[in-house]
């Protein structure tokens, strides 16, 4: 068997002491590259929040002209073809009716291009 001096131990720790550098050199240059990547994935991710953030603000106004006109039309229509059936703000309101009967029922057209008929209740 052979015997182990000191000689031998000695260039032996030498050996792993040289590795175990490169090893740490390896190490410390990963963490430089991880921290950098967890930068740019934070700024990614504040632009995709920041983008978000845009998209709601546009579709809220978008949902809200679209309500708004919405609303308009179908007040527009309901003045338009039951003219006597306000109540007291001036709302649509087809229980209300000035001559005492209820509004009337139109057929329309396929497409919504016009009435077809109009039928009395």
């Amino acid at each position: 068997m052979a015997e182990i001096t000191n000689e031998f131990m000695y260039e032996t720790l030498k050996s792993i002491q040289a590795q175990v550098a490169i090893v740490r050199e390896d190490v410390d240059s990963m963490k430089t590259r991880l921290t950098a990547q967890d930068s740019r994935l934070s700024q990614m991710l504040g632009a995709i929040a920041g983008v978000y953030g845009d998209l709601a603000e546009v579709s809220g106004r978008i949902c809200g002209d679209v309500r708004a006109r919405i609303v308009e039309l179908v007040e527009l229509m309901s003045a338009t073809r039951f003219p006597d059936t306000k109540d007291a703000r001036g709302r649509f309101c087809p229980a209300i009716s000035a001559r005492g009967r209820e509004h009337r029922r139109v057929r329309w057209r396929k497409g919504g291009s016009g009435p077809l008929s109009a039928a009395a209740p």
